[in-house]
């Protein structure tokens, strides 16, 4: 006889003996002699399920068998069900007797059984379907603090013709809170949509962080999609680096939206010049797998470039490229910046100037792109309508525009040599306008201009607050007299980490002289690295 025919044998008689022993003794008693000698039935089990890992299902399968119908271990059913009904070891697959097995665990009160039962009968694989005994033993998992069973009851609600989104939101709010992945991300697109209860985003990207946490690794891509959709927003004092390890996981997983982001914020850190290769890495990616933004945001570092190890002409024209394919991938970024780079880099024939306008026009007109608007003015607008177009736009909230309009009447002023205080203050409102819209150049313009429209006490106070607004959304020589104002005490109580943080972000991206000096005493800080002798 061979040793699997040996086993067959073996084992059949195995279960036919224990099934005889249904209503036995319970598990403290000891086992077979037999089967575990000298163990309890709990004990026996625990050797099953050790076997049962090592995927020595042969060894577990005699153990498993003696501990649930003998021994009355819940658990025991739970293993020796699933052997039994995938045929593994040396029995043949037989999913009613893995009913019967796991019904017997479901009412000794280990809950999984139930759940395994209910899986079973809800697909109907080797059994007859049997939806409503699903939900019942599924009721009974839940209520048995089983995730599994939470899940199901709320797939089962969820399901439902019509849907009942009240109890399905329940049903995956609990499964979560018992650490189901499916659960938690379920409960999250609940959340999200509102469906069952109001719309919570917060928790919903709580949720979609723990099913990533859980195993679900896809999860922490919708995570970032409430983030990118400007959803949500992260909670004050999150830093850059949890914000980039988000990133990193859910491009990991090539959600190509949070690779572009990642490109797109390694390009404007202060040490972008450290992650060239990194950036056209990960954009170019992006962009190779179909995503219009990553092509945008490829053209947008060749067109920007500092670093240029192939020439401004070859990275003008690699951008081009980038912004061609963009476009035509649907992105609107890249349709209008390659409108505006093929009219200010190229030598575009009347057919392509056509066609660049035109990819402005649209991207002006019917997408409401700032940048596409504002070049269109550039191209298009001769001196005596620019200040009307470039002020209509301001009016509806372009801070690019209101910021360019600024720059033109400070150009004005200074060529007509026109001075005064209703000059001074014309060109403040100016620049505090595109401030107030984002545009970080905008509050340094303001700050430099603060003295001649603000009496003296209150001067140090706003400029210090200009240049933290200026430091904030750009990287400039604010950030550095930011610094010295808060070292100093200016304008407010002395910072001296404030101060710290403000030169250190300018140093990174600037360095200079005054840089040296100020890593001379602060050697052990990041930025200072490079100033290392």
């Amino acid at each position: 006889m061979s040793p699997m025919n040996a086993w067959t044998l073996r084992a059949a008689l195995t279960l036919m003996v224990v099934a005889t022993c249904v209503g036995a003794p319970a598990s403290a008693q000891p086992a077979s002699t037999e089967v575990c000698p000298g163990l309890d039935w709990a004990a026996c089990s625990a050797a099953a399920a050790k076997a049962f890992e090592a995927k020595d299902y042969a060894g577990a399968l005699p153990m498993y068998a003696a501990s649930c119908a003998k021994g009355r271990v819940g658990a025991a059913c739970s293993g020796w069900g699933w052997i039994v009904n995938r045929g593994e070891g040396g029995v043949a697959a037989d999913p009613v007797a893995a009913a019967r097995i796991w019904d017997d665990g479901c009412n000794l009160g280990f809950v999984r059984c139930c759940v395994q039962e209910a899986d079973l009968l809800l697909a109907g694989r080797g059994v007859p379907a049997d939806p409503k005994r699903a939900f019942e033993l599924n009721v009974k998992a839940c209520q048995g603090n089983d995730g599994y069973g939470c899940y199901h009851l709320g797939v089962a609600h969820h399901r439902a013709v019509p849907p009942n989104f009240i109890e399905a939101r329940t049903h995956y709010l609990r499964a979560c809170a018992l650490n189901h992945a499916d659960g938690c991300h379920e409960a999250a697109r609940l959340l999200e949509a509102g469906s069952g209860g109001p719309v919570d985003l917060i928790r919903a990207y709580q949720n979609f962080i723990q099913a990533e946490q859980l195993g679900r690794s896809k999860s922490v891509a919708d995570a970032v999609r409430l983030w990118l959709g400007g959803k949500i927003q992260f909670p004050a004092g999150t830093g850059e680096k949890a914000v980039t390890e988000l990133l990193e996981r859910a491009c990991k997983i090539e959600d190509w939206a949070s690779c572009t982001q990642l490109a797109s914020r390694l390009d404007a850190a202060p040490d972008r010049h450290r992650h060239v290769e990194r950036i056209r890495a990960l954009a170019t990616s992006a962009c190779d797998h179909g995503f219009g933004p990553g092509c945008g945001a490829l053209g947008w570092h060749l067109d920007g470039i500092e670093v240029a190890p192939i020439g401004r002409a070859a990275n003008v024209r690699a951008a081009i490229v980038a912004y061609e394919r963009g476009c035509q991938l649907g992105d609107v970024s890249s349709c209008a910046r390659l409108g505006e780079l093929l009219l200010d880099e190229g030598q575009p024939n009347e057919a392509e100037r056509v066609r660049a306008l035109a990819l402005l026009e649209r991207g002006c007109e019917v997408d409401r792109f700032e940048f596409a608007c504002v070049a269109k003015v550039e191209f298009t607008a001769d001196a005596k309508a620019r200040p009307a177009a470039l002020g209509r736009l301001c009016d509806a909230k372009m801070g690019m525009a209101c910021l360019v309009l600024a720059e033109d009447l400070a150009e004005d002023q200074a060529a007509s040599k026109v001075r005064g205080p209703a000059a001074d203050k014309a060109l403040f409102d100016a620049f505090l306008k595109a401030c107030d819209l984002g545009q970080g150049q905008g509050c340094a313009r303001a700050a430099e201009l603060v003295s001649r429209v603000e009496k003296a006490p209150a001067v140090p106070e706003k400029r210090r607050e200009l240049l933290a607004r200026a430091c904030g959304l750009v990287i400039d020589f604010s950030c550095w007299q930011l610094g010295v104002m808060m070292y100093a005490g200016e304008g407010g109580p002395v910072d001296v980490s404030g101060g710290d943080a403000a030169t250190a972000r300018f140093c990174a991206a600037r360095p200079t002289d005054g840089c040296s000096y100020w890593c001379s005493t602060h050697q052990a800080h990041p930025v200072c690295a490079q100033y290392a002798r």
